[in-house]
């Protein structure tokens, strides 16, 4: 099972369906669970990757609202119970966030797996929000079975403010087509 916010035209997007299309469907049933695209944005999968099949959830996309955010995670958690994926494998904040909370709440004794394509450390908060999001973060990571960065930046940022340890982590960088 696979959870990303939305697939919009960008970097997760692409490596997303990378894994998607490199998964042999023969061995494996990996599903794609994502939110929509706001206006203003491309969706990948309706413009480059139409030949995924995508599992929408209402309230999983960028925008931020405790309702819809509720809605998005008591989704998940019926999903995870339905399909019992053997692993769940998040994307970008707010789904990894949601999706390892679900998958905890869910039961189910799936292996969690987040890779982050950046982080929310700098720039997009004030200190206050900021520790909040890494007090989330070093919960989800004790809940988190392996951890992926898309470059040694990240994982070092991540690491640094005590978010998972060392052998935790692994590298996966851009270039899947």
């Amino acid at each position: 099972m696979r959870i990303i916010a939305r697939m919009n035209v960008g970097g997760p997007a692409v490596q997303v369906s990378g894994l998607m299309r490199g998964l042999n469907s023969n061995e494996f049933e990996h599903r794609l669970y994502t939110g929509f695209c706001a206006i203003d944005e491309a969706d990948y999968l309706d413009a480059v990757a139409t030949d995924l099949k995508a599992n929408r959830i209402e309230g999983l996309g960028r925008r931020v609202s405790l309702s819809g955010d509720i809605s998005a995670f008591l989704s998940l958690v019926k999903v995870i119970r339905v399909f019992k994926p053997h692993i769940i494998h998040t994307h970008t904040a707010k789904a990894g966030f949601l999706g390892r909370l679900a998958s905890l709440v869910s039961l189910q004794k799936s292996v969690r797996v987040h890779t982050f394509h950046g982080h929310l450390l700098n720039g997009y908060f004030g200190s206050f929000k900021r520790k909040l999001v890494v007090i989330a973060e070093k919960f989800l990571a004790l809940i988190t079975q392996q951890l992926l960065a898309v470059g040694d930046k990240v994982r070092q940022d991540l690491l640094e403010a005590g978010i998972g340890s060392k052998g935790k982590f692994g590298l996966m960088p851009p270039g899947l087509t």
